[in-house]
């Protein structure tokens, strides 16, 4: 499934203070009140031949080391890429290029007569997301200004 088909509707995935990308300039900007009319705008208008205005920013290794500051480190025996936060030790791990929470969600099911439970471990496809996760799980928020948002364009590249 292609983590692109869950953002039909921009708009209810993004809130105030989220990074996007922006698609006409060509870098990453803060979510305020303009750019939120505009994207309801497009999507009014079933733009779908249009370029977007805005996206959705892939999570990726980068992301996580140099904005989120997360230490990378690779498990061998289970062949990915577990990532550990400096500021409040939450794990996010990497295999085969997907990233999930490194935490296993257990929910508990009945269905005709029987009963059992089912484990998963929530993924994230996107840098919002990761934000969205990092303040449920531990009550931690990123608030970026205009100098933050002058070196993240710096450093980090979208392919």
């Amino acid at each position: 499934m292609s983590p692109r088909r869950t953002y039909r509707k921009l708009s209810d995935k993004i809130k105030l203070g989220h990074l996007l990308y922006d698609n006409r300039k060509r870098q990453f900007i803060l979510t305020d009140m303009v750019v939120l009319q505009e994207i309801l705008e497009y999507e009014k208008e079933d733009g779908e031949n249009k370029l977007a205005p805005y996206s959705p920013i892939p999570l990726s290794g980068n992301w996580l080391e140099l904005v989120f500051e997360f230490e990378a480190k690779f498990n061998k025996a289970n062949s990915m890429t577990v990532y550990t936060s400096i500021r409040h030790d939450m794990k996010v791990h990497e295999k085969g290029g997907t990233f999930t929470m490194g935490i296993t969600v257990r929910e508990k099911s009945h269905n005709n007569g029987i009963f059992g439970s089912y484990n998963y471990k929530p993924s994230i496809y996107f840098v919002n997301e990761l934000m969205d996760f990092m303040y449920l799980i531990k009550r931690d928020t990123f608030a970026f200004d205009a100098d933050d948002l002058l070196l993240i364009n710096k450093a980090i590249e979208i392919s």
